[in-house]
Protein backbone atom coordinates (compact mmCIF):
# COMPACT_ATOMS: atom_id res chain seq x y z
CA UNK A 1 0.00 0.00 0.00
CA UNK A 2 1.27 3.77 -0.86
CA UNK A 3 1.78 6.23 2.16
CA UNK A 4 -0.56 8.75 0.61
CA UNK A 5 -3.61 6.13 0.32
CA UNK A 6 -6.40 5.94 3.07
CA UNK A 7 -7.15 3.15 5.20
CA UNK A 8 -10.55 2.51 5.00
CA UNK A 9 -13.20 0.36 6.89
CA UNK A 10 -16.34 -0.53 6.33
CA UNK A 11 -18.68 -1.03 8.82
CA UNK A 12 -22.49 -1.24 8.05
CA UNK A 13 -24.71 1.85 10.37
CA UNK A 14 -26.49 -0.37 12.60
CA UNK A 15 -23.24 -2.16 13.79
CA UNK A 16 -21.88 1.11 14.08
CA UNK A 17 -25.13 2.54 16.62
CA UNK A 18 -24.93 -0.34 18.50
CA UNK A 19 -21.18 0.10 19.17
CA UNK A 20 -21.51 3.88 19.56
CA UNK A 21 -24.06 2.94 22.23
CA UNK A 22 -22.29 0.77 23.76
CA UNK A 23 -19.37 2.95 24.32
CA UNK A 24 -21.69 5.79 25.78
CA UNK A 25 -23.27 3.34 28.15
CA UNK A 26 -19.88 2.22 29.59
CA UNK A 27 -18.59 5.58 29.92
CA UNK A 28 -21.56 6.66 31.64
CA UNK A 29 -20.74 3.75 34.08
CA UNK A 30 -17.49 4.45 34.52
CA UNK A 31 -18.47 8.33 35.47
CA UNK A 32 -21.25 6.95 37.85
CA UNK A 33 -18.79 4.25 39.80
CA UNK A 34 -15.79 7.39 39.95
CA UNK A 35 -18.26 9.89 41.46
CA UNK A 36 -19.31 7.34 43.78
CA UNK A 37 -15.95 5.62 44.51
CA UNK A 38 -13.50 7.17 48.07
CA UNK A 39 -10.16 8.29 47.32
CA UNK A 40 -8.86 5.61 49.46
CA UNK A 41 -10.74 2.80 47.49
CA UNK A 42 -9.40 3.85 44.11
CA UNK A 43 -6.22 4.11 45.68
CA UNK A 44 -6.30 0.16 46.57
CA UNK A 45 -7.55 -0.31 43.78
CA UNK A 46 -4.54 1.28 41.84
CA UNK A 47 -1.87 0.14 43.64
CA UNK A 48 -3.09 -3.89 43.70
CA UNK A 49 -3.22 -3.35 39.67
CA UNK A 50 0.10 -1.46 38.82
CA UNK A 51 3.30 -2.59 37.85
CA UNK A 52 5.61 -4.10 40.34
CA UNK A 53 8.57 -1.24 41.11
CA UNK A 54 11.69 -2.34 41.87
CA UNK A 55 13.43 -1.01 45.01
CA UNK A 56 16.16 1.64 44.18
CA UNK A 57 19.11 1.81 46.68
CA UNK A 58 22.55 3.59 46.36
CA UNK A 59 25.83 2.20 46.74
CA UNK A 60 28.61 4.12 48.28
CA UNK A 61 31.91 4.46 46.06
CA UNK A 62 35.19 6.00 47.33
CA UNK A 63 37.77 6.42 44.45
CA UNK A 64 35.71 4.45 41.57
CA UNK A 65 35.36 1.30 44.15
CA UNK A 66 32.13 0.24 45.26
CA UNK A 67 32.22 -0.15 49.22
CA UNK A 68 31.25 -3.63 50.67
CA UNK A 69 31.09 -2.98 54.38
CA UNK A 70 32.86 -0.71 56.93
CA UNK A 71 33.88 -1.52 60.61
CA UNK A 72 33.11 0.16 63.95
CA UNK A 73 35.74 2.76 64.83
CA UNK A 74 38.76 1.44 65.28
CA UNK A 75 39.74 4.68 67.34
CA UNK A 76 37.83 7.34 68.71
CA UNK A 77 39.16 10.01 70.31
CA UNK A 78 38.55 13.60 71.54
CA UNK A 79 40.81 16.20 73.19
CA UNK A 80 40.96 19.66 73.77
CA UNK A 81 44.05 21.32 72.27
CA UNK A 82 45.41 23.17 74.88
CA UNK A 83 46.87 25.63 72.46
CA UNK A 84 43.68 26.82 70.34
CA UNK A 85 41.62 25.61 73.33
CA UNK A 86 39.14 23.61 70.03
CA UNK A 87 38.27 20.29 70.29
CA UNK A 88 40.15 17.78 68.09
CA UNK A 89 38.75 14.57 66.97
CA UNK A 90 40.60 11.44 65.67
CA UNK A 91 38.17 8.83 64.14
CA UNK A 92 39.70 5.93 62.13
CA UNK A 93 37.42 3.27 60.33
CA UNK A 94 38.18 0.08 58.05
CA UNK A 95 36.25 -0.19 54.74
CA UNK A 96 36.08 -3.15 52.58
CA UNK A 97 35.53 -2.70 49.02
CA UNK A 98 34.21 -5.43 46.75
CA UNK A 99 37.49 -7.04 44.71
CA UNK A 100 39.99 -5.90 47.90
CA UNK A 101 41.30 -8.70 50.01
CA UNK A 102 42.49 -6.15 52.78
CA UNK A 103 40.38 -3.37 53.81
CA UNK A 104 41.89 0.05 54.16
CA UNK A 105 41.61 2.88 57.21
CA UNK A 106 40.24 6.05 56.96
CA UNK A 107 39.86 9.00 58.68
CA UNK A 108 36.19 9.07 59.02
CA UNK A 109 35.82 12.70 58.29
CA UNK A 110 38.33 12.27 54.96
CA UNK A 111 35.70 9.38 54.38
CA UNK A 112 32.94 11.09 54.41
CA UNK A 113 33.72 13.71 52.71
CA UNK A 114 34.90 12.21 49.57
CA UNK A 115 32.63 9.33 49.07
CA UNK A 116 30.08 9.48 45.94
CA UNK A 117 27.02 7.17 45.50
CA UNK A 118 26.19 4.90 42.63
CA UNK A 119 22.77 4.01 42.07
CA UNK A 120 21.61 0.51 42.02
CA UNK A 121 18.26 -1.53 41.82
CA UNK A 122 17.67 -4.03 44.66
CA UNK A 123 17.14 -7.76 42.84
CA UNK A 124 16.62 -10.16 45.95
CA UNK A 125 16.62 -9.51 49.45
CA UNK A 126 17.24 -12.15 52.33
CA UNK A 127 15.76 -12.38 55.91
CA UNK A 128 18.65 -14.06 58.06
CA UNK A 129 18.55 -15.02 61.71
CA UNK A 130 22.47 -16.48 61.33
CA UNK A 131 25.43 -14.54 62.99
CA UNK A 132 26.98 -12.83 60.06
CA UNK A 133 26.25 -9.51 62.04
CA UNK A 134 29.12 -7.74 61.36
CA UNK A 135 29.81 -8.43 57.34
CA UNK A 136 25.74 -7.98 56.29
CA UNK A 137 23.69 -7.39 58.95
CA UNK A 138 20.13 -9.37 59.23
CA UNK A 139 19.13 -8.10 56.11
CA UNK A 140 21.44 -9.04 52.63
CA UNK A 141 20.75 -7.55 49.60
CA UNK A 142 21.43 -8.68 46.01
CA UNK A 143 21.67 -5.35 44.10
CA UNK A 144 22.58 -4.15 40.44
CA UNK A 145 24.48 -1.59 40.15
CA UNK A 146 24.50 1.37 37.22
CA UNK A 147 27.97 -0.08 36.34
CA UNK A 148 26.16 -3.71 35.39
CA UNK A 149 27.44 -5.69 37.93
CA UNK A 150 25.63 -7.57 40.61
CA UNK A 151 26.76 -7.09 44.42
CA UNK A 152 25.38 -8.77 47.84
CA UNK A 153 25.80 -6.12 50.24
CA UNK A 154 24.02 -5.94 53.83
CA UNK A 155 20.99 -3.13 53.75
CA UNK A 156 23.01 -1.01 56.36
CA UNK A 157 25.64 -0.34 53.48
CA UNK A 158 23.38 1.44 51.31
CA UNK A 159 21.99 4.78 50.79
Amino acid sequence: MANNEKETIEVKKDKLSALLDANKTLLERVDRLESAASKAGLAKYDSQHAKRRRKRVKLLMYDGKVVERWSDMLKNTVEKNVKTKSWEEEQIIQVYFFGEKEPMEFHYETFNRNYTKMNAIVLSETITNETNEQKYGSRILKVKADDGKEYKLGNKFVN
